[in-house]
């Protein structure tokens, strides 16, 4: 009888490096918190409010690029301030961070006219972006994707732009899906430390890509079996109620105050 090989007699004490997956973690939370803004259901009927909100936003943002009195933008701020008063601390937080990120673009696009003594435009341009990207944060945080879509066919956008945004809000969740799970599949089989970080990712971002061009053929084909034609419906009837009638009389007074500022 053979004796057995000294190594195997040996303990074995092997301990694996703390893996470094934190960079891949808030990656997941991240995808995560977009699948979550993006996936959310409507069980109740479409509000009627939000083609007049729409309207309201886009007036709204409109006049601001056209006012040169910066009283009128200081009115519009001090709204846009009640309003976010009455959200909860999530959905402010949501509408902050977007808001200040294009604040401080801005600020950074724009600080070659603070060097050459223009420090005024860099004031005005940068708060009218701020109000405008709070503005469309709040819309986009009131209502889903369907409602935006049957905003857009009731005011009569052409269908080809309608389905450009729609393809990009269901394509975002899709790929999205699809990228956690490559990260997450990437995250289980990190042991130790790995120090080609730069590979990693360039890993996922062509499998990313490959399962877009994946889907598009499916989502293609999909299409051709149901008989797609490129033209939407809209499943909202116009019914005006207190709301409504609220956001009209808001437009008006906007519109009122823009004029008598501009005289």
């Amino acid at each position: 009888m053979e004796n057995i090989p000294s190594w195997l007699t040996k303990e074995e004490n092997y301990t694996a490096q703390k893996s470094n997956t934190s960079f891949l973690q808030k990656t997941l939370l991240q995808i995560g918190s977009t699948i979550a803004r993006f996936q959310r259901v409507v069980f109740k009927k479409e509000k009627q409010e939000a083609i007049f909100f729409l309207v309201f936003v886009v007036i709204t943002i409109l006049l601001m690029a056209l006012s040169k009195n910066m009283f009128f933008t200081y009115v519009i701020f001090a709204c846009l301030i009640v309003k976010l008063c009455f959200l909860d601390i999530n959905s402010l937080t949501y509408v902050m961070r977007y808001s200040i990120r294009a604040f401080l673009f801005s600020c950074f696009i724009l600080l070659p006219a603070l060097c050459m003594g223009n420090g005024k435009t860099l004031l005005t341009v940068s708060l009218k972006v701020f109000i405008s990207t709070s503005l469309l944060s709040v819309f986009h945080l009131l209502y889903s994707s369907n409602e935006i879509i049957s905003c857009l066919k009731m005011l009569h956008i052409p269908d080809i732009f309608i389905f450009t945004l729609d393809t990009t809000f269901k394509y975002i969740v899709i790929l999205s899906r699809s990228c956690e799970e490559i990260l997450l599949a990437l995250t289980c089989r990190i042991i130790g430390k790995r120090k080609e970080k730069g590979t990693m990712m360039t890993n996922v971002s062509g499998m990313t890509f490959i399962r877009s061009q994946q889907h598009s053929q499916q989502m293609y084909d999909a299409m051709k079996c149901r008989g797609f034609t490129g033209v939407y419906y809209s499943h909202m009837h116009m019914c005006v109620n207190r709301y409504d009638i609220l956001i009209f009389g808001l437009l008006i007074i906007e519109i009122a105050v823009f004029l008598y500022l501009e005289r």
